[in-house]
């Protein structure tokens, strides 16, 4: 997906020819990053079972230089799909629920009303975007400005 941002492809551009030890010490700073957004969200997300907060990770990729937070892998987003529903949060509605009798085997239908659920009502994940941009973006500039000043010297 291109960024909005201008001169966004031409930075990635330039950050794919760096050498690899600019990479990992890149890398190594999104991983400070990550794991501490990590914690915040793991602090923040809605305790029920923990098994939600249990599945919340954080991974930098080095070759791209891409940082996911939240349910990483497909196993993490199967089953704790309704996580990422209470952090996007879901409108109210009426919905066709089905009960199945055990003892004669009928099914009956029924209408259940869900009650929605907020955008900012839980935010341990999405809020986490809020939270880079005013604390590590800088801390992450500064990282990049140093590697790339010692790219452009030679180094």
């Amino acid at each position: 997906m291109p960024s909005r941002v201008k001169g966004a492809a031409s930075l990635r551009r330039t950050l794919k020819r760096l050498p690899e030890a600019s990479r990992e010490e890149l890398a190594d700073t999104m991983n400070v990053i990550a794991f501490r957004l990590l914690g915040k969200a793991k602090a923040e997300v809605p305790v029920r079972t923990g098994k939600l907060r249990g599945l919340l990770s954080a991974k930098v990729l080095v070759s791209s230089l891409t940082m996911k937070l939240g349910l990483v892998g497909k196993r993490a987003q199967r089953q704790g799909f309704y996580g990422y529903i209470l952090d996007q949060g879901r409108k109210a509605q009426t919905v066709m629920a089905k009960r199945r009798n055990r003892a004669t085997g009928t099914v009956s239908s029924y209408s259940l009303r869900v009650k929605g659920i907020a955008r900012t009502r839980y935010n341990f994940v999405f809020g986490r975007v809020k939270d880079f941009r005013q604390n590590e973006l800088p801390r992450l500039r500064d990282a990049l400005e140093r590697v790339l000043g010692r790219a452009a010297r030679g180094e």
